[in-house]
């Protein structure tokens, strides 16, 4: 129902106002130093009042330090490695096998031959190619690194087509040249086929894998051979570090 501005209120509506307004000014009684909230339990009203006690009262601040004056004597340092014999450590060494695991150059592990020598003796002057021939072969060998074998074939063979009196190198020969370039050589060794262990050092003359068992060598060639043909189910290649950086140095 709606009503004009200009019609006096109902008798209704005047009564609730009246009620409204009645009840916001009555006062509300409150008996004197009456509690914030009554106890749930009325026995709890004539126990005695517990005072609050702060936990840290009796908590004890260790003293600082005492201050040190600048005129106190100062204890020189003393390195503990100066008077370490290491002669001495290593023939007291308490494992036994630590002398024989020491790899050395001459140990016959890892490079051997031509590739050692060159190691040892690194050439000092810088590489030079003096045959166009290889030179384009090397080109085309690196601008083919990422292809298979068989494009720098094909590439080989279009050149001599079209050039009958060119010789281009062939793949293992570019490969063999780099390698007397440059001298870096990869170290191939046996691993087990399952990546458990590479057959080296203290694993030298297992044929089989001491973690999950698989044989070393391909049964079937070995078999066919009779035993005289060992062929290892996986390899790893490993190029040490050392020839790389005297490429890096003649470079």
């Amino acid at each position: 129902m709606i009503q004009s501005l200009d019609e006096p209120p109902l008798a209704d509506d005047d009564n609730i106002v009246n009620y409204a307004i009645d009840a916001v000014h009555e006062p509300v009684y409150e008996p004197p130093n009456a509690p914030l909230h009554a106890p749930l339990d009325h026995n709890l009203q004539n126990e005695p009042e517990n005072p609050w006690q702060d936990p840290l009262r009796d908590f004890h601040q260790p003293s600082p330090p005492p201050d040190v004056d600048g005129d106190a004597e100062e204890i020189p340092w003393h390195n503990p490695l100066k008077d370490l014999d290491v002669d001495d450590l290593f023939q007291s060494a308490q494992l036994p096998n630590l002398q024989h695991d020491i790899a050395t150059l001459d140990d016959g592990v890892g490079l051997k031959g031509e590739d050692l020598l060159c190691l040892q003796n690194p050439p000092r002057f810088p590489c030079q190619i003096d045959n166009l021939y290889e030179e384009l072969a090397i080109s085309l060998f690196l601008a083919l690194q990422h292809s298979s074998e068989v494009a720098y074939d094909n590439i080989r063979n279009a050149v001599q087509k079209h050039y009958p009196d060119s010789e281009v190198p062939s793949l293992y020969r570019v490969k063999k040249l780099i390698h007397e370039l440059m001298g870096i050589s990869s170290i191939v060794d046996h691993r087990c086929i399952n990546s458990c262990v590479a057959f080296v050092s203290p694993y030298a003359a297992l044929e089989m894998c001491p973690t999950c068992g698989e044989l070393r060598y391909d049964q079937k060639k070995l078999a066919c051979s009779h035993g005289h043909k060992k062929v290892p189910r996986a390899v790893f290649q490993t190029i040490p570090i050392g020839p790389q950086l005297q490429a890096l140095w003649r470079e």
